[in-house]
């Protein structure tokens, strides 16, 4: 993100009209610069990382089934931006990291669900048997 602002600053500076002598007041007429749009990449990430706060909220596999199944969705819908997608090192960066967060978050529920039962009434099969007497 910070590149982006440096490099809108940067082309707002380099179109700028000469400076005005020091006495001039700057003028409050001229409109300020509309925010420049989002690149591909950007827009890419900005999807990853609300995939990511799905994943990281999930408490079960059934929850990760969905959210994945809502990720193969977009990313058919969306198949030739991604392939043609070149990131910036620092998009490349950025979506590393939140491929590493997602699969922490994805291994935590994972590994939370093959955890052995706590106790024996809640081993499968003594779910279905009724209480002994």
């Amino acid at each position: 993100m910070r590149f982006v602002v440096a490099l809108s600053l940067l082309v707002a500076a380099c179109g700028e009209k000469p400076s005005q002598p020091a006495s001039a007041a700057p003028s409050s007429a001229e409109p300020a610069t509309p925010p420049q749009p989002a690149t591909p990449g950007d827009e890419v990430l900005a999807r990853m990382d609300e995939f990511k706060v799905k994943v990281c909220a999930c408490k079960n596999p059934s929850c990760l089934e969905l959210v994945d199944n809502e990720m193969s969705t977009w990313a058919m819908k969306n198949m030739q931006t991604l392939k043609d997608l070149k990131p910036t090192p620092a998009q490349a960066a950025r979506a590393d990291k939140i491929d590493t967060e997602m699969s922490t978050c994805r291994e935590a529920v994972t590994t939370a669900s093959k955890a052995p039962p706590s106790t024996v009434a809640d081993l499968p099969e003594r779910a279905a048997q009724p209480p002994r007497p």
